[in-house]
């Protein structure tokens, strides 16, 4: 029997990047040098960046519509590409990071 290991943190209420760039420096204990651009992102979800390591990590955003429409949708859908990079199919799926938006 094998158990997932995998962690899963909900980003919730995002209304602007400042909103999602917080949860994620929380979520990953990142420090203080964390450079708030979507670059750094993806560089986060390497991995090796934070105390939490990404690595088999589940991000749920929740209302992630409402945020669509508050984020604007080219900025939303340039987020979503960052984690989808990271996830299975994507260019760095051996990071094995999974976004679901709900």
């Amino acid at each position: 029997m094998v158990l997932s290991t995998r962690r899963t943190f909900e980003l919730v209420g995002i209304e602007n990047i400042d909103d999602l760039y917080n949860q994620v420096v929380q979520h990953l204990q990142l420090a203080d040098w964390f450079g708030r651009n979507l670059d750094a992102l993806d560089d986060v979800l390497r991995g090796d960046c934070g105390a939490v390591d990404p690595k088999g990590t589940t991000f749920v955003w929740k209302e992630s519509a409402q945020s669509k429409t508050l984020l604007g949708e080219n900025l939303f859908d340039e987020i979503v590409d960052v984690f989808r990079t990271h996830s299975r199919g994507g260019e760095e799926e051996d990071d094995d990071v999974e976004l679901v938006l709900v």
